[in-house]
């Protein structure tokens, strides 16, 4: 179970022309956060999961952005709120990103997005998964 603190669902493109996914990686939906208006710089969405998750899991998510120019946006993944991966740049595509979590006791995933000081540039997420045991990243051919 998921608590959800600003990311939007959404089936096709982003409202604003251009400056979010065009459609799901998979499936239907989406969720994204807005960054043109009434966004504000520093505005701040979170997604996080409940703190019943705990042992040696991976967790797999795609994350896709608007290519602008000095968007500023951020977009982290926290663990226990400590960030445990960063994504400064992507391109303007699906891209696939792993975590790895080996911990005893109770452990909250969080998925946080800041707009920064452009409002091109909406930041959505999709297909995200928790499956026991460690990631078994696929390379590429």
């Amino acid at each position: 179970m998921w608590t959800n603190n600003g990311f939007r669902r959404r089936s096709m493109g982003t409202p604003s022309y251009m400056t979010g996914p065009q459609s799901a990686n998979t499936g239907e939906y989406y969720a994204y956060f807005e960054t043109s208006s009434p966004a504000m710089p520093g505005n701040t969405v979170t997604l996080s999961s409940q703190n019943d998750l705990s042992g040696c899991f991976c967790l797999k998510f795609y994350h896709q952005h608007a290519v602008a120019e000095d968007m500023e946006h951020s977009f982290h993944v926290s663990v226990n709120e400590e960030i445990v991966l960063s994504i400064e740049e992507s391109d303007d595509e699906w891209e696939e990103y792993y975590v790895q979590v080996d911990l005893a006791g109770p452990v909250q995933i969080t998925f946080v997005g800041t707009r920064g000081s452009n409002w091109q540039g909406d930041t959505a997420i999709d297909d995200i998964s928790l499956t026991p045991g460690m990631c078994a990243e696929e390379e590429d051919d």
